[in-house]
């Protein structure tokens, strides 16, 4: 009985941060999104998320030129890139990713975010080319449509994910109102790797007992 109870707790410490790894791909989620200059092919170029429940995203690019709605407070369906509700885009995300995960690793700059987004648009055919904004993101922007073309591939779509609004658990409509986002996966939060590192210590002092 004792060690049933062991193992039992041990799955539990285990199960916790599992789960909370899996918990943003649902529908209803709260994401608060708001954009900002500067200005790229006539719309604001750059989107920050100001506070959501989801732990550790911060940047998302605009992958849909629909209405955005009123109140940035909005309910979210989040998915994976490869899920089967994504699939009419995926050739597109897959593209936008790579230019997403460029900007995460390239400084942070303001005009590179804003070059990141409008290679986004550019490839899920909102807007063709570049216009109306500064040389600096005209020169970023074409630096990276070269190096994608060189260097493209799908290899970042498991860094991003989908998030549809409005999030109301219904099948993904493109087109409608409400705006669609790429997100950056979560991030463990501090409390979540704490229940992990527990969870393997409960491992350790399991196996330290048997070995006895």
């Amino acid at each position: 009985m004792k060690r049933l109870l062991e193992s039992l707790l041990i799955l539990l410490f285990v199960a916790i941060p599992m789960g909370a790894l899996a918990a943003p791909f649902l529908p209803g989620q709260m994401m608060d999104v708001n954009a900002s200059g500067p200005n790229a092919v006539g719309w604001l170029g750059d989107y920050d998320v100001t506070s959501n429940p989801l732990g550790g995203i911060t940047d998302v690019f605009c992958v849909e030129n629909a209405n955005m709605l009123d109140s940035p407070n909005t309910k979210y369906d989040f998915y994976h890139i490869t899920d089967t509700e994504v699939a009419s885009k995926y050739a597109e995300l897959a593209a936008a990713t790579w230019y997403a995960n460029w900007f995460v690793n390239s400084g942070g700059s303001d005009d590179e975010k804003v070059a990141a987004q409008v290679a986004v648009w550019n490839a899920m055919g909102m807007r063709t080319g570049i216009w109306g904004t500064t040389a600096a993101v005209e020169t970023i922007f074409n630096d990276l449509i070269a190096a994608y073309a060189i260097d493209g591939s799908d290899a970042y779509v498991s860094d991003w994910a989908l998030a549809v609004s409005p999030g109301d658990g219904t099948p993904i409509v493109w087109g409608e109102i409400g705006q669609n986002y790429l997100v950056q996966n979560p991030v463990p939060e501090p409390a979540t790797m704490l229940l992990l590192g527990i969870g393997l210590l409960g491992l350790a002092g399991a196996s330290r007992k048997k070995q006895k």
